[in-house]
């Protein structure tokens, strides 16, 4: 459910003509429902405030970053090459940091699902300046993805309130972005009330929803095995770009999601 939802808000980013403007709306869409669950879960507690202000600071560098991918690249380009990179590098500072231990079947999985996701963007990469700088800003992307899922996971498994700790970083983030676009960008506020209304609306929780579902996961499942699962939502947003965005159906294509599919069906029977 959480990959459903997660490329929606993302073609729905990428359909908008402002992308800047498009995913501030999605964070400032993250408020309302941030303060809702605030209400039912209340605050973390205080020993995890510092894993609270780093997950701020990695879900603000983001979609900054994304948007700048989506300037320059396809959806089906940059979202498996960002998407891909986080759960590669989530497994290595799972395995070589943290200690934590798979079975081998499980490491198939994963990787095989990396695999699967990884030439998928490789593959719809096209050899032009713009491609490039695309793919670049993509796998930044993903080290961000990665960054933030290690927090919050860590967050979540600490606090024993995974839904208080993410909504609490959301309002933090939402509030850094509310501050720069008052100083900086006035018309991504504004824009919120006219041409980005849908994804302040849709976007917005669509994409809280979908975290909120990985973090909670996270304090049940090993954080890497969670990352690789959720990345499957590469399988939606290339059907999505073929739909919607005309994007090209091609042989390469087809064989990723095989093989990302293979790791997901291995990674449920293991």
């Amino acid at each position: 459910m959480a990959a459903v939802l997660h490329s929606c808000w993302n073609a729905l980013v990428k359909s908008g003509a402002d992308k800047q403007s498009a995913v501030v709306a999605v964070m400032f869409g993250h408020v309302p429902a941030s303060l809702i669950c605030l209400a039912f879960v209340g605050l973390p507690s205080p020993d995890v405030w510092h894993l609270v202000a780093l997950s701020a600071c990695f879900h603000l560098a983001y979609p900054m970053s994304l948007q700048k991918a989506y300037q320059t690249g396809d959806l089906g380009q940059v979202y498996p090459i960002a998407r891909g990179t986080a759960p590669l590098l989530v497994t290595l500072i799972s395995v070589f940091a943290l200690g934590t231990t798979f079975t081998g079947t499980q490491y198939l999985a994963v990787f095989l699902m990396i695999a699967g996701i990884l030439s998928l963007g490789v593959s719809h990469r096209h050899k032009t300046p713009d491609s490039n700088r695309a793919t670049v800003w993509a796998m930044l992307t993903g080290c961000f993805i990665a960054g933030y899922s290690m927090v919050d996971g860590l967050g979540a498994q600490i606090s024993g309130n995974p839904l208080g700790f993410f909504s609490a970083s959301c309002l933090i983030s939402a509030s850094v972005f509310f501050i720069h676009a008052l100083i900086w960008r006035r018309r991504n506020i504004t824009d919120v009330a006219g041409p980005t209304m849908k994804s302040f609306a849709l976007g917005g929780t669509a994409s809280y929803a979908a975290y909120i579902i990985v973090v909670w996961a996270f304090s049940q499942a090993p954080i890497a095995l969670v990352t690789a699962l959720r990345e499957t939502s590469m399988i939606v947003a290339l059907l999505i770009g073929i739909v919607f965005f005309r994007e090209p159906v091609t042989r390469a294509k087809i064989i990723a999601v095989c093989v990302t599919l293979c790791g997901v069906i291995i990674l449920r029977v293991a």
